[in-house]
């Protein structure tokens, strides 16, 4: 009866051989006997390499890892592994380990399963090949197809020689993206299986749903092999739509009702303070021809998302997603909402075919937001669906929100993007402009050029609201393009109205993520088109925008002006301020900010802030510009200041194009114009600012480049030392900054301010008159004197030069 039970196919016995192995003296102890009988064959073992010879080369790897782990203490779990025996017979074995004491492993070998012929394998591989269940088709590491089972030419269409070194592509429907095969092959890569649904395209260009099974195989010679197992879904995709298994969907293979509500609940519990959460829930109009295998697809799609994000499918034909958005202080709440709800949608878009997307995009999304339309996570997914049933929207606005007066909002926002967008892209905006007048003969020499947009209606939209849109869509640079365009496609017009030598400005927003190189080759290139209005062309870069940017891409303002075109700083004042930026050369004006002229008054702050940029300005041969002037008083201060031009609402609004008159300067009181202070402007002087951080090097440059040989220290608006040439001489040497510099002398240079300062200063209030003047001198007060008004604030400065002018200007 043995013998003949040796001879049957499929031998089990489930005999233990127990083994011992001291690792300290190497010594190893199996039972042999039974070891024998069990396998069927004479064995061997003296040691444990002997012991792990036993095994196939791949298997030995798993055993010997299975015992390192017992020896250093684990309690690793069973492992099976397949003995290869001297007649070309394979047992499946349970090998287990543990460790007793400090040196003593011991643990069994249970024999499993044999096959006492290799002709048993064979067998058994060819009835798993030719199943009559799944196809089965396997490739080599290029997935070049070397074999595949009857099944799976019956499903492809294709017969097997039409198949051989055919690579799987040739099954690509091309309705999946790019990043589907992408994570398909990083999880092929990283772990070695992937399974999912999959539309495949057979020979008749049929596309089928399938659900297919990826194993790799690796070679004990070498190099990999894949395995794929597939099974038509075609006729099947009923069995199982609508169906809840241990809380999965059973189609989409997405959580159900109870199970999502758990998901978004810990969702909520795990938010911090600076995140939000916001539930949809749409229901798409599938093609009922392919209900199924798009839900199916669109499912898989939702659940590769793992962060900030989860998916369910729930009432049976609801598809829901939970987000978590980052809140930001500089961004309205509904943006930061609107935003994140965008960039889901975008990623979705790229996983599954467009005529899924499509039917996203024309049903309704309801939407709910925790904590301000639910404050518990029942009521967030309840929201959501009652937002989708109502539909409280129209036209092509498919997005609800159950709170109505955040729904206004992402409406309103949904309405300006598609505006920007359609503008852009059509080139619908429109341009106004604003006349810019000579202060030397009060004509009209520039024109700005601005976007406008307008609503459905007509009406005139906010612009800065609409270019902080565009700014958000990475549309800006498109935008100020196609603006500049039109606005010197029509200087021609303006010629007409102003004279030949009417010159235009035009704005280049340099907040965008296109780099600056990127932006001005689009520029140069649209120059090309209007190359005989170039000589009448002002850009305007906005002063903090441009200082953000890299120092090299100075070079780009050389070529601009090489051109023959002018550069401007646009709301020059309201960012960095520095003179230092407008040492290099590379501006033809500066456009003072509106900020700093409304109500300008005679010896308010900004009246000292206007007068200092001015004469910063023209001692550096660069041309003022001041914005946003609407009365008489502002007019006659900033002509005394000897502002060269002037722009705003006193003389013209921007107005389109055939609005605009010839004669648009308010002539009311301009002849009335008085001259300038000349006591006021001789007696005081307003050199740059210093901080106690400013270096010596900075210093000198001042010195070398200006006029001016005293500079004060301001902190918080109050001067708390004052820095002379004479002070200047005394920790710097004729050789600092040329080659013969020492280390010392060039280590010097990075001394500041507050190191050098003279902090005992003569005060003076900015009343001060001749009287005081005199006494003052008489006094011995030593200069420079530092003038203040009534808040202690630093106004300007009086030197000894100021002194000796006015004395002889008032004797």
């Amino acid at each position: 009866m043995k013998a003949v039970k040796k001879d049957l196919m499929g031998n089990f016995k489930y005999s233990e051989m127990p083994f011992s192995w001291k690792t300290n003296t190497d010594q190893f102890q199996i039972d042999i006997a039974g070891l024998t009988d069990s396998l069927n064959s004479k064995v061997a073992i003296n040691s444990i390499d002997d012991f792990w010879e036993l095994f196939s080369k791949r298997d030995q790897k798993l055993v010997m890892e299975h015992f390192r782990r017992a020896a250093e203490g684990d309690t690793p779990e069973p492992i099976k592994a397949c003995i290869a025996t001297h007649n070309n017979s394979i047992v499946l074995c349970v090998v287990a380990a543990k460790k007793m004491t400090g040196h003593l492993i011991s643990g069994v070998v249970i024999p499993l399963f044999i096959t006492p012929i290799s002709e048993d394998i064979s067998s058994f591989f060819y009835q798993i090949f030719e199943n009559k269940s799944h196809g089965i088709v396997i490739t080599d590491e290029q997935t070049r197809i070397i074999a595949c089972n009857t099944y799976f030419e019956n499903s492809s269409g294709y017969k097997i020689d039409e198949l051989l070194g055919q690579k799987t592509s040739i099954f690509n429907a091309r309705k999946h993206g790019d990043v589907f095969f992408k994570e398909m092959w990083s999880k092929l890569t990283k772990d070695g299986y992937w399974n999912g649904l999959i539309l495949s395209e057979g020979k008749t260009g049929t596309v089928k749903p399938q659900e297919l099974k990826i194993q790799r195989l690796e070679s004990i010679r070498g190099g990999f092999y894949y395995l794929g197992m597939t099974q038509d879904l075609s006729n099947k995709l009923y069995r199982v739509a609508g169906i809840e298994h241990g809380g999965i969907e059973l189609l989409t293979q997405l959580p159900g009702e109870d199970e999502f509500f758990l998901k978004v609940k810990d969702t909520a519990i795990a938010l911090n303070d600076n995140q939000g959460l916001v539930v949809i829930s749409f229901i798409p109009c599938f093609d009922k021809e392919f209900e199924f295998e798009s839900k199916k697809q669109l499912a898989s799609a939702l659940a590769y998302y793992e962060k900030d994000c989860s998916a369910g499918f729930i009432k049976k034909t609801v598809f829901s997603i939970a987000i978590v958005y980052e809140r930001n202080q500089d961004k309205p709440h509904s943006l930061s909402i609107f935003d994140a709800i965008k960039v889901r949608f975008k990623t979705l878009r790229q996983r599954v075919d467009p005529a899924i997307y499509t039917a996203i995009t024309e049903c309704t999304i309801g939407c709910s937001v925790l904590g301000l339309d639910a404050n518990n996570e029942t009521k967030l997914l309840s929201h959501s669906l009652q937002a989708m049933y109502e539909r409280h929207t129209s036209g092509s606005r498919n997005i609800c929100f159950f709170n109505s007066a955040l729904h206004e909002k992402i409406k309103r926002r949904e309405i300006l993007e598609d505006i920007v967008n359609q503008s852009v892209l059509n080139k619908e905006m429109e341009v106004f402009f604003q006349p810019i007048v000579n202060t030397s003969n009060w004509k009209v020499t520039k024109l700005e050029a601005l976007c406008r947009f307008r609503d459905y209606n007509g009406n005139l939209l906010n612009t800065q609201e609409m270019i902080k849109v565009a700014e958000d869509m990475k549309l800006v640079s498109d935008l100020d393009l196609a603006i500049a365009d039109m606005a010197i496609s029509s200087r021609n017009e303006l010629v007409e109205l102003y004279g030949t030598g009417v010159e235009l400005t035009i704005n280049i927003s340099l907040n965008s993520d296109k780099p600056m190189k990127a932006l001005f080759r689009d520029l140069f290139n649209l120059f090309k088109k209007h190359i005989q209005h170039l000589p009448y062309i002002t850009v305007e870069l906005t002063e903090s925008a441009y200082f953000d940017s890299e120092q090299k891409d100075c070079n780009l303002l050389f070529d601009l002006r090489k051109k023959g075109l002018k550069v401007a700083i646009d709301d020059f004042g309201t960012g960095y301020s520095s003179f230092f930026y407008l040492r290099g050369g590379n501006f033809d004006l500066l456009k003072i900010d509106k900020e700093f002229v409304s109500d300008l008054t005679v010896g308010s702050h900004n009246y000292y802030i206007v007068r200092m940029i001015t004469q910063l300005a023209h001692t550096l041969n660069v041309e003022v510009v001041a914005e946003g002037v609407e009365t008489l008083q502002e007019v006659k201060i900033l002509n005394d200041l000897k502002v060269n031009y002037m722009q705003g609402y006193y003389f013209e609004r921007p107005q389109p194009i055939n609005k605009l008159s010839r004669k648009t300067v308010n002539v009311d009181g301009i002849n009335a114009l008085e001259e300038p202070n000349t006591e006021e402007a001789e007696l005081m002087s307003y050199p740059p600012i210093l901080t106690p951080q400013h270096t010596l090097r900075e210093i000198k440059e001042l010195l070398e480049t200006t006029q001016f040989t005293a500079f004060p220290v301001v902190i918080d608006r109050r001067c708390v030392g004052v820095i002379t040439k004479e002070q200047f001489n005394l920790h710097a040497t004729p050789a600092m900054g040329t080659d013969r510099e020492t280390t010392h002398e060039y280590q010097s240079m990075f001394k500041v301010a507050s190191a050098m300062m003279n902090s005992t200063i003569t005060r003076v209030h900015e009343t001060i008159h001749g009287e005081e003047i005199h006494e003052k001198i008489r006094n011995k007060n030593p200069f420079p004197w530092v003038v203040i008004n009534d808040s202690d604030e630093y106004v300007a400065i009086i030197d000894i030069y100021n002194i000796v002018h006015f004395l002889n200007a008032n004797q």
